[in-house]
């Protein structure tokens, strides 16, 4: 698939949004190599986490460099 590796603080590391801008730039190709399973969003500043849909996860890594998503105090 070869993905891109980047330099985040001395460290060689794999973008989550690179997997996903992947992911959507292959779907519905032949060359599509892996399948939409789930999609756990969040909203960082309302503290609010949410399952997004299939448009929602191809459109994610398109978001500003200033969304940031995590899970706080949560159990999954």
């Amino acid at each position: 698939m070869g993905h891109k590796l980047r330099i985040v603080s001395g460290r060689l590391v794999l973008s989550s949004n690179d997997i996903v801008e992947d992911f959507d730039n292959s779907y519905g190709k032949k060359n599509q190599k892996l399948d939409f399973v789930y999609f756990l969003d969040a909203i960082e500043k309302e503290e609010k986490t949410f399952s997004g849909d299939l448009n929602s996860f191809r459109k994610s890594w398109k978001r500003s460099g200033t969304d940031i998503w995590f899970i706080k105090n949560t159990t999954i």
